[in-house]
């Protein structure tokens, strides 16, 4: 019954809407504000879905609108749309939820997002899903941050996208839009173009790839316009160091390949029982542009703090990689930290041959960021059992992979 009531309540020929609003001042803290938006066909139909859920609904008039509060949601309608807001936690603001809805049901155009170009042209491709997100209260949102010139870099900055659901794919599109003051900062020091060759020594097949370019010196720059550099330069100087010194040790990529995920049980040290927890092989991947420079950063750190290091066969090394077991290198090619010392071993000196599917293997090369998912191999690690089971079956049944 509540099948049909969907159908006939709801316009399935128009765009259904969520957004996200996220919000922090001094004087108000900080807010988020969401609600889902539909298109109505019978709004009398919509009622009568509300009702079938069992519990009573007591309905209560605003200014151009119809609303009912529930447990977990508040509901608001007019003849031509439905707006739901998520309640806080179970804790629901009668007064406050309403104050939201009035504001919502009479916005003016020329006070809502639809008079904003960027997000008007976002949502001129046709698509199954089309999404726009707005970055200017990200790094208001950190208090530190707020304090440097963070928010001029993300000001009128927003990214859009769209997710379509042809025939065997699910396709992903993102486009970024940086301002003027942020992308004359990205085009001095632009990010190299992946070779896809840099894990080309990891045995077998990975289950998750992420393949990285970053120009530090980019990110240099984009300190030094915050202000940032002014906070860690003094610490760096004291140990003899600056932040070009770090830019110029790595090539500016960051690879992570990871594989055989699995369940390990192992006996409790508390209890008579047995426990499982999540294991996996993985490497991280840091090339080396100077390996020089790379030794004078290793140097300072562990002229400061030795403790946090061990000096072993002549390489310094984070003593918690030690103590877990896991494997470290750091030669004149890479900055080597995998999940065990042999796995290091065979990727450093060449033993192992990775094995990508054949699209995998083409999507990799030119981008300047790249992640790969062997979603099949991966939701077979969870157990199908319980009221989720069916869930679990139909999603390995779906998913085979991403990238």
């Amino acid at each position: 019954q509540q099948g049909a009531l969907v159908k006939q309540a709801f316009d399935f020929q128009k765009s259904f809407f969520f957004f996200v609003k996220a919000s922090n001042s001094i004087a108000e803290g900080k807010s988020i504000n969401a609600a889902f938006i539909a298109p109505l066909k019978d709004k009398d139909k919509f009622v009568e879905l509300l009702k079938s859920s069992g519990q009573g609904l007591d309905i209560s008039q605003g200014i151009g609108f119809s609303f009912a509060i529930k447990e977990k949601a508040t509901f608001g309608w007019n003849n031509d749309i439905a707006i739901t807001i998520p309640s806080n936690g179970g804790y629901t603001d009668t007064l406050g939820q309403k104050a939201i809805l009035e504001s919502l049901f009479n916005l003016k155009e020329s006070e809502s997002i639809a008079d904003n170009k960027s997000f008007t042209k976002s949502f001129t491709t046709k698509a199954d899903i089309s999404y726009y997100t707005n970055s200017s209260q990200s790094f208001t949102a950190v208090s530190v941050l707020a304090l440097t010139k963070a928010s001029d870099l993300v000001k009128d900055t927003y990214s859009a996208g769209t997710i379509n659901f042809d025939d065997g794919d699910v396709n992903l599109k993102i486009t970024s839009y940086p301002n003027p003051t942020l992308l004359d900062l990205l085009k001095k020091n632009p990010a190299e173009k992946l070779s896809g060759n840099t894990l080309e020594n990891y045995p077998g097949k990975p289950q998750a790839i992420a393949d990285i370019s970053i120009n530090f010196k980019q990110l240099v720059n984009i300190l030094d316009y915050m202000g940032v550099d002014q906070m860690i330069n003094p610490f760096l100087q004291k140990q003899g160091l600056t932040l070009d010194d770090v830019a110029a040790a790595f090539k500016g990529e960051i690879a992570v390949a990871a594989s055989n995920f699995r369940m390990e049980q192992k006996q409790s040290p508390y209890f008579n029982t047995m426990t499982s927890s999540p294991k996996a092989n993985y490497l991280l991947c840091i090339p080396i542009a100077d390996k020089k420079a790379y030794d004078k950063i290793i140097a300072a750190i562990y002229s400061a703090d030795n403790t946090a290091f061990i000096n072993q066969n002549g390489q310094i090394v984070p003593t918690v990689l030690i103590q877990s077991g896991l494997g470290f290198l750091a030669n004149d090619k890479y900055l080597l930290i995998g999940s065990s010392p042999s796995l290091v071993d065979s990727f450093a000196t060449a033993k192992g041959k990775i094995s990508l599917p054949d699209d995998a293997d083409k999507n990799l090369k030119g981008k300047t960021s790249y992640f790969y998912g062997d979603l099949q191999s991966l939701l077979s690690m969870v157990p199908a059992s319980g009221s989720d089971s069916a869930t679990i079956v139909l999603s390995r049944n779906t998913f085979k992979d991403f990238s």
